[in-house]
């Protein structure tokens, strides 16, 4: 028996949703750069129920997140040390150890995360530099170093949240107002006066390849033990031949840095090609599923781009026509519009059995599903 492969995104409407208010008992901030690590929070206080503050907070280089009651049902993190909270977002970087004032109020969702001793919080960002800023450290307030690993894009300074380019490429001076620095790929070292807005880029800088690995429930190591991917230049990371094979008949796929949850990747993702889900991964984003099958899968770790391709899949000029099964979305109806097919069953991409029916319609809501199709003695599923 031969199994042929197919995606429909069945796209019958929006779906109407709603999140409940949550009673917030204590907030806290959580973190590598916490006295408590990822293990136990520090609560800030409040006196209005709305802005909850702590000041003179001993952080570590490393990175924080905010939750309320101590758990993660509600959690956020962040760009940058003055922003807007987004909901499982990213870690927030604390680049520099040292003595901060920590806000967050949870109607707005703005926080901030400031020196107590007055120093600046300077980082490199663009799109020469990725998917998240490059924190610069310092030991005097004035002087900010770091190294960065840059493709060719254009990049700026941020300090305390107020964006800055510059007037060359590799120093120049960056002031308010400058235009974005037109950046060369490679390795660098960086240095960055304050006072002045002196900046030098020196090439040479020696940045080891990170290790990235896959882990979830698709993977041999589960949600325990990372698989590791290669690469060839430190940027690009490939793994061949992943063979998904889940009681449920699909798990999750995320990506993390070092077999460690503080750099992590995740979706959404989408099939550009019936064959290919692809698209830009999310720092701290959402598990990628996947349903059984083969695939081959890389990550550019600075871009974000992501290609999962499942190898036992036909595109669709394969599968048209094949059985004689034809297959599309019928929004009148609210399901799915089957031709020249015997017995269907429908699953939802988490392995759950939606519909079965021995007809050429079925009723399903809006989604995207896997449809398996018996017709003589070959199986067709379509996605």
């Amino acid at each position: 028996m031969k199994k042929l492969l197919l995606f429909v995104a069945v796209l019958l409407g929006s779906i109407a949703t709603s999140n409940a208010q949550q009673v917030i008992n204590t907030l806290g901030i959580i973190g590598s750069a916490t006295p408590g690590a990822w293990a136990e929070d520090t609560d800030l206080t409040t006196t209005d129920n709305i802005t909850y503050t702590i000041e003179g907070l001993q952080l570590t280089a490393g990175e924080v997140k905010f939750r309320t009651n101590d758990d993660w049902a509600v959690n956020w993190g962040g760009t940058g040390l003055v922003g807007t909270g987004v909901v499982a977002g990213s870690n927030i970087v604390i680049a520099n150890a040292g003595t901060y004032n920590v806000s967050f109020n949870v109607e707005t969702l703005a926080y901030s995360i400031t020196d107590a001793s007055g120093a600046a919080a300077v980082s490199v960002k663009g799109s020469a530099v990725g998917l998240a800023a490059k924190f610069l450290s310092t030991t005097d307030g004035e002087t900010y170093t770091g190294t960065v690993w840059l493709i060719d894009g254009v990049l700026n300074f941020d300090i305390d949240g107020m964006v800055q380019g510059g007037n060359g490429f590799p120093e120049g001076i960056s002031m308010d107002g400058s235009a974005e620095i037109n950046a060369t790929a490679g390795k660098y070292t960086v240095s960055f006066t304050k006072s002045t807005g002196a900046y030098v880029f020196t090439a040479g800088a020696d940045i080891p390849n990170a290790n990235i690995g896959l882990i979830g429930s698709a993977t041999p190591g589960g949600w325990d033990t990372d698989t590791v991917m290669e690469t060839a230049d430190g940027v690009t990371y490939t793994y061949s031949d992943l063979v998904v094979n889940v009681e449920t008949g699909s798990g999750a796929i995320k990506f993390r840095k070092d077999a460690d949850w503080a750099t992590n990747w995740g979706g959404p993702l989408n099939w550009g090609e019936p064959n290919v889900l692809s698209g830009t991964a999310t720092l701290g984003g959402d598990d990628i599923l996947v349903h059984n099958s083969t695939y081959d899968i890389s990550i550019n770790i600075i871009t974000g781009a992501v290609s999962i391709t499942d190898k036992n899949q036909l595109s669709v000029a394969g599968f048209d026509g094949v059985l004689g099964v034809q297959v599309a979305s019928n929004p009148s109806n609210g399901g799915i519009q089957l031709t020249g097919a015997a017995s269907v069953k429908v699953y939802s991409l988490a392995g759950q059995l939606v519909a079965s029916a021995n007809s050429d319609f079925v009723a399903v809501n809006p989604g995207t599903y896997i449809v398996i199709i018996n017709g003589a003695s070959e199986i067709v599923i379509v996605k």
